[in-house]
């Protein structure tokens, strides 16, 4: 089991990541999980800690992480909580405002080439319909070919039949 070997704790420590869709609390409670399972004696010292720790984010926060110099491994959780919310606020204003900035004429232009791209989905679509027609007519006259064929077929048969009748009579 991996939790038992002390240097297999310390080889997951060394890969720790925040997993897409992960909290920072979530991520935080499974470090600090893998963390102190480790043996004290083979614990990397807290220097350590605190540059591996923000480098499970992803870079922007990383950098902000860093950038604060916190002391303790509580400090840096706590404080990565706060650079995430700030992010998300700059990257919401950010979206915010790059949706003010799009130019009437090129949303117009966008809802134009959305409008010629439905009306050529929908004449693809007419003719997919037509063609199923079409295949179901030619199909409908094949049957009817191959029905004509196998009556032809049987009247040949009996034909034989009633031959083969006739000579036996006659022997």
């Amino acid at each position: 089991m991996v939790r038992q070997n002390p240097f297999l704790i310390i080889e997951e420590y060394n890969q720790l990541k925040r997993l897409p869709g992960e909290t920072v609390q979530q991520f935080s409670a499974r470090f600090n999980q893998v963390y102190f399972l480790m043996p004290v004696n083979i614990r990397p010292p807290l220097g350590s800690t605190l540059l591996h720790y923000p480098g499970a984010f992803d870079p922007e926060m990383e950098f902000q992480l860093r950038e604060r110099n916190l002391a303790t491994l509580e400090e840096m959780r706590k404080s990565a909580v706060d650079v995430e919310a700030h992010l998300l606020i700059r990257r919401a204003k950010l979206k915010e405002e790059e949706m003010k900035n799009i130019d009437p004429k090129e949303s117009t232009s966008l809802e134009v080439k959305l409008d010629i791209l439905v009306s050529v989905v929908e004449e693809m679509m007419q003719k997919i319909a037509t063609r199923n027609d079409c295949n179901v007519q030619t199909h409908g006259s094949l049957i009817e070919e191959e029905q004509v064929a196998d009556l032809k077929h049987r009247s040949d048969n009996d034909s034989l039949i009633d031959h083969l009748e006739k000579r036996d009579l006659l022997i």
